[in-house]
């Protein structure tokens, strides 16, 4: 599982089923090489369940990759992050086929349109930033990504879903500096 994780978080997505749901913290550690510190564990409400979070830091992208848990639990139960690696997005939309569900995304980009590619039997959900029409030199983006355990539709939807908060894409560097500061880190 280090390795399929580690592939995703390199753009390989193709192969991706999602967590296995035994993914610990050591594993999740090891997949998510190289980080340059991590942060201390911060209770954080996520639709109707509570959750343990960790931001991952590092210097190559994806550059802060959150990890989290539910509460009292030790695995892992959903990974997300910006800064998602992509060559071909056109190319990765149509491997995955017809979505489980698209929607509207409360991201947003200037001059982008942002849609939920929700892939729930895959355990992946894409952001994918399209162009307005009529933007010219632009093409589509995957400005975020979520991994959890294969389910459906409607678990995702009400447990998991892309959480609640409003940010652009992307963050800028001053919130990243921010949220490294507000939380402790432990440098490696």
């Amino acid at each position: 599982m280090v390795k399929k994780i580690s592939d995703v978080i390199q753009g390989n997505y193709f192969h991706w089923e999602g967590l296995n749901g035994d993914e610990s913290r050591e594993l999740i550690d090891e997949a998510l090489l190289p980080y340059i510190s991590k942060t201390k564990l911060e209770i954080r409400n996520r639709k109707s369940q509570r959750f343990m979070v960790m931001n991952y830091i590092r210097k190559v992208a994806p550059t802060v990759i959150e990890t989290w848990s539910k509460y009292g639990e030790e695995t892992i139960a959903l990974i997300e992050y910006d800064n998602s690696l992509s060559i071909d997005v056109e190319k990765t939309l149509a491997v995955f086929a017809k979505p489980d569900a698209t929607m509207d995304s409360y991201r947003y980009r200037d001059g982008f349109l942002v849609m939920e590619y929700i892939y729930s039997s895959r355990g992946i959900t894409f952001s994918v930033a399209e162009p307005y029409p009529g933007e010219k030199n632009k093409s589509m983006e995957i400005i975020h990504l979520q991994l959890y355990q294969s389910t459906d539709l409607q678990y995702y939807l009400t447990d998991i879903g892309y959480g609640e908060e409003i940010r652009p894409y992307p963050r800028s560097p001053l919130f990243n500096q921010k949220t490294i500061n507000n939380n402790e880190v432990q440098s490696l």
